[in-house]
C-alpha cells in the first residue's frame, strides 16, 4: 500500500492507495462507513520472546515500556464491535 501524508494550511491528510485486492477491500471498508466509527490510537509493534511480534496500544490493551511510534486507525461498528465490511 502506498501512503502519503499531506500537511497544508493547518490541515493534515493521510492518503492510502491500495496496490492489492486485499488492500483495496480494506480501504473500501473505510469509504463505506455507515453505522461505523473510526477510532484513533497511538501504539507500536514490538518483538518479544519466541520471535513473536506484539501490538502495544496506548489505551492499555498490552503493556510494554516503549514510546508510541505508530498511529492505529481502527474501524468499528457504533456498538464497539469490529467492523467486518
Amino acid at each position: 500500500m502506498k501512503t502519503a501524508i499531506l500537511t497544508l494550511d493547518g490541515m493534515l491528510q493521510i492518503i492510502l492507495t491500495p496496490e492489492t485486492e486485499h488492500e483495496k477491500m480494506a480501504v473500501d471498508m473505510f469509504k463505506d462507513n455507515e453505522g461505523k466509527a473510526v477510532v484513533l490510537a497511538g501504539g507500536q509493534f514490538f518483538e518479544c520472546q519466541g520471535g513473536w511480534t506484539r501490538l502495544q496500544m496506548a489505551d492499555g490493551h498490552i503493556h510494554a515500556e516503549n514510546k508510541e511510534r505508530s498511529l492505529f486507525i481502527r474501524l468499528e461498528r457504533e456498538n464497539g464491535k469490529p467492523a467486518d465490511g
